[in-house]
């Protein structure tokens, strides 16, 4: 039996803290949007800020955990899966843009905003490239 707590204990985020993470982000998202199937997707950003709202929602996390939690760049959660965990601030942000693309939802300007990003734009009538 030791073993299995050692186990458990040894991993940063164990799995019955997913789901009580993906609820608090649900709650208390910086950005969100709902896919056409009605998924909500939430993000939020900065490890420390991500600890913060765990602790308001009453969840205990070991010194371990709320470390490895507190260098994290941020998080996605989906109401159907588990979170994705991103280290890296840029990869968080690609991710984010890249899921809406993949449902066809457009960015909203908090998104832009939130980011600092704009659009590539798609219309080539700006372009010099014309041969005329």
């Amino acid at each position: 039996m030791k073993d299995v707590y050692r186990e458990i204990d040894a991993q940063p985020m164990p799995q019955a803290l997913f789901g009580n993470l993906s609820g608090v982000i649900g709650q208390w998202p910086d950005l969100s949007f709902t896919t056409p199937d009605g998924r909500c997707l939430c993000l939020a950003e900065f490890g420390d800020s991500i600890c913060h709202r765990l602790h308001a929602a009453n969840t205990q996390l070991t010194p371990k955990q709320e470390k490895w939690l507190s260098a994290q760049a941020g998080v996605i959660v989906d109401s159907e899966g588990d979170p994705l965990i991103f280290e890296d601030g840029d990869a968080l942000r690609d991710a984010w843009f890249e899921l809406h693309a993949l449902f066809g939802i457009k960015p909203t300007p908090d998104d832009c905003g939130h980011f600092d990003w704009r659009p590539e734009s798609t219309d080539d009538s700006d372009s010099d490239d014309s041969d005329d």
